[in-house]
C-alpha cells in the first residue's frame, strides 16, 4: 500500500470520529470550552501538520550531507558536455 493511501484511510478515520462527535455534541453535556476544542480539532490539526512539516524540512535542509563523489563526477560530465558543444560548434 502506498503512503498516500495509508493518509488517506487515517485521515477519513479520523473526520469519521470527528463528525460523530460532531453530531452528538448535544448529548455529550461538554462544557462550552469542550465544544469549542472540538469543533476546532481540524484546524489544530491541520496547523500543527503544517508546523511539524515545516520543522522537519527546516532540520533536513540545515543537516543535509555533502557528497564530494558526487560533485567530481558532475563536473567533470559539464567539461565533458562543454567540450562535446565547442567541438560542434557552440561558443561559450
Amino acid at each position: 500500500m502506498i503512503k498516500a493511501v495509508e493518509w488517506l484511510i487515517g485521515g477519513v478515520a479520523l473526520l469519521g470520529i470527528w463528525i460523530t462527535a460532531l453530531l452528538n455534541l448535544r448529548s455529550f453535556q461538554l462544557s462550552s470550552f469542550e465544544t469549542t476544542l472540538i469543533l476546532y480539532l481540524p484546524l489544530w490539526g491541520v496547523l500543527s501538520f503544517g508546523l511539524i512539516s515545516i520543522g522537519i524540512i527546516a532540520y533536513r535542509t540545515a543537516t543535509l550531507r555533502d557528497c564530494p563523489e558526487a560533485a567530481k563526477e558532475l563536473t567533470l560530465q559539464i567539461k565533458e558536455a562543454k567540450a562535446d558543444l565547442k567541438r560542434k560548434g557552440l561558443k561559450f
